[in-house]
């Protein structure tokens, strides 16, 4: 890694919640949350220099959600969320030679959803559901998703699962520019996706699961950077259709001694959908391998490894595939009904990797992130 590359991440989070059964057929959860975080990232730039990216957010919500058991067969869930992001402050420059780009761009997102639940027979179950979305900067969209869930045996669990989802467009994609080279593009649509899948999970014996899923999605408008070879300009536009094949499979095993480990693989293959060629920044294979043993009363260690294999840049370079390996230690609290401790450790053996991201420039990512978590329920 080269020692020109600086990152620099600071936050705060702060959560209350309240939750309360109603009877034995319903519950209510309310929540409030505050967010603050800065990133500042160097990067080697040209001739020398040192390019400076600096984030500043802040943002506050509160989220309300009513579950309602209407009969022993039927379930409704009912909700709506109200997020402010009032400081979204965005600061590109070239050390000591000029701001490339600077701004601040606060937004408010409301969203309400609905979902019921109904149980056909004793092993037959289909859920439909609704959610809608608005975003101050005149984004909005209304989403639905399908489930039929079918135990054919005890041990077995069948998915057919159908949803609709949406993504509002990044501050960077609808207001970045840099004159004369990029230009700001505030009439950018969201990206649309469509997503297909199918699981099995199986049970074998006491302690064994296994699960497989197959999925297909297709994505409209996809948001990328392109340029005009003749106006020799830039911009964040919607050109892109994706269709991507995937599967992803493994097994999990919990003993009685509460003594638990996992493998998991999962491959994707994700290509344009009018070249045919494969996607940018999507990797194909990922491998997890994980356990979590309780080692004294109250207190469990876990450890987790992770394999995934290179990616594309836009340029059609691969960046190196990586190794990551994260642990944890939890502590329960005897002071509080769910109070609990969390130490974690993440790439542990601060192994240096890159990952294509703003530009798809493959930007070397943060070494060993250490997070401490107290979290106390009454």
């Amino acid at each position: 890694m080269s020692s020109d590359f600086d990152t620099v991440l600071e936050a705060a989070i702060v959560e209350g919640r309240y939750d309360r059964d109603f009877g034995l057929n319903r519950h209510v959860m309310a929540r409030a949350y505050f967010d603050d975080g800065y990133s500042r990232t160097n990067t080697p730039a040209e001739e020398g220099a040192i390019s400076k990216v600096k984030l500043d957010v802040g943002r506050f919500g509160l989220e309300a959600r009513h579950l309602w058991d209407t009969s022993p067969s039927n379930r409704i869930v009912f909700g709506a969320e109200f997020q402010r992001n009032y400081r979204v402050s965005y600061e590109t420059e070239i050390v000591d030679v000029v701001t490339v780009f600077s701004g601040d761009f606060p937004v408010n997102v409301l969203s309400a959803y609905i979902q019921d639940e109904y149980q056909l027979r004793s092993n037959l179950a289909i859920t439909a559901g609704l959610r809608a979305d608005a975003h101050s900067t005149d984004v909005s969209d209304v989403n639905p998703r399908f489930a039929v869930i079918y135990h054919p045996i005890r041990s077995s669990t069948l998915k057919l699962l159908y949803g609709e989802a949406f993504r509002a467009p990044t501050t960077i994609e609808r207001e970045f520019e840099s004159a004369p080279t990029i230009e700001r593009n505030p009439d950018i649509e969201p990206e649309k996706i469509q997503t297909f899948e199918f699981v099995w999970l199986q049970n074998i014996g006491t302690y064994i699961t296994t699960n497989l899923s197959l999925y297909h999605y297709k994505m409209d408008d996809l948001i990328e950077l392109t340029v005009d070879l003749e106006a020799l300009t830039a911009q964040y536009i919607n050109v892109l259709e994706v269709n991507a094949t995937g599967v992803d499979t493994g097994v999990r095993v919990r003993l009685a001694n509460g003594i638990q480990g996992y493998l998991q693989y999962s491959h994707q293959n994700a290509k344009d959908g009018v070249t045919e060629l494969r996607l940018t920044n999507s990797p194909e294979h990922l491998v997890k391998i994980g356990a979590a043993v309780p080692v004294v009363k109250r207190v469990t260690v876990s450890a987790e490894s992770i394999y995934e294999s290179s990616r594309l840049t836009l340029e059609r370079n691969e960046t190196e595939p990586f190794f990551l390996m994260n642990a944890s230690v939890l502590a329960k609290l005897p002071i509080a009904s769910a109070g609990t401790v969390r130490l974690t450790v993440k790439n542990l053996l601060n192994n240096d990797y890159t990952i294509p991201s703003g530009f798809e420039i493959p930007i070397p990512q943060e070494g060993r992130d250490v997070t401490f978590r107290v979290s106390l329920a009454f």
